[in-house]
């Protein structure tokens, strides 16, 4: 974080993004949080995609959560068969709901 308010860049940000997430959404670091975002939508997986959707939605990172949201629609066969994708179900069912309502509006 000490880099970035220095230099303006985040070296090593795909290994940390996302605590670097969570650390610029609490000291409105918006410049940091948007490249935590890019970095963390770069490495969306099937295997991840649930985990960082409960992260975006924690840390306010609307582009993320839409990205992560849309990652879940194109690939939800491989999605849904994840433990992340059952972990969130029982964790935080209002985004299961919201990812649902999502498809229920093509």
């Amino acid at each position: 974080m000490l880099n970035f308010m220095y230099t303006g860049k985040a070296p090593n940000l795909n290994k940390m993004a996302q605590g670097l997430l969570a650390v610029a959404d609490t000291y409105v670091l918006e410049g940091l949080k948007v490249l935590c975002e890019e970095a963390l939508n770069v490495n969306l997986a099937a295997e991840n995609v649930a985990a960082i959707l409960i992260l975006a939605d924690l840390h306010t990172a609307a582009q993320l959560k839409d990205q992560t949201i849309a990652f879940i629609k194109t690939h939800i066969t491989h999605v849904k068969g994840t433990q992340g994708w059952k972990d969130m179900i029982k964790a935080s069912p209002h985004l299961t709901a919201e990812v649902s309502q999502t498809f229920s509006q093509q």
